[in-house]
């Protein structure tokens, strides 16, 4: 008995696909794998059965700064990440700004839950809760629960608040 041919092609998801995964915010492909040889005789009916994703819900970390116009600002930012990164390989780590800089929060969160995120944790890069963290932060974080309800997401104090920061901080002040 010869093993049976397999060929992948993409479908159209069906208008209640389409519907529900809208409103998880995602865009969907369908990939399909389709058995060219049937078992049982009836070689001619192919058999679609769906492949299923086979890894873990993914965790995302953003790091949300305020932004500035001056393009050098973002620097330590950036680099915030980038250890961040290498800390953390099982999550997926971006940056966000307030204003004056791109991607916004909401860029940034749409583009992780369409790669399948799941859980999204925002880690204002501050040094205390002022009024952006006390108000404007919490607005935006509102309209992510309304617009993607099945990702849970997760707002942390401001960085400069954690006691080690704030011992980082005293220690490189003195030297």
């Amino acid at each position: 008995m010869q093993p049976r041919a397999r060929h992948y092609r993409r479908l159209h998801p069906t208008r209640r696909q389409l519907a529900l995964y809208h409103g998880l915010g995602l865009e969907l492909q369908v990939l399909f794998c389709v058995q060219s040889t049937a078992p049982s005789g009836d070689a001619d009916i192919p058999r679609e059965k769906p492949i299923m994703p086979q890894h873990a819900p993914q965790q995302a970390l953003i790091l949300f700064a305020h932004g500035a116009r001056d393009p050098e600002w973002a620097g330590p930012a950036r680099r915030v990440a980038e250890a961040l990164r290498r800390e953390r390989p099982d999550a997926r780590v971006e940056l966000a700004f307030l204003e004056f800089m791109t991607p916004t929060l909401a860029e940034v969160a749409a583009a992780a839950l369409a790669d399948g995120v799941v859980q999204v944790r925002i880690v204002p890069l501050f040094l205390a809760q002022g009024g952006h963290l006390k108000k404007d932060l919490p607005l935006l974080v509102e309209e992510l629960r309304q617009r993607y309800p099945a990702c849970q997401f997760e707002l942390a104090p401001a960085v400069g608040e954690d006691q080690d920061v704030i011992d980082a901080m005293a220690r490189c002040a003195g030297r």
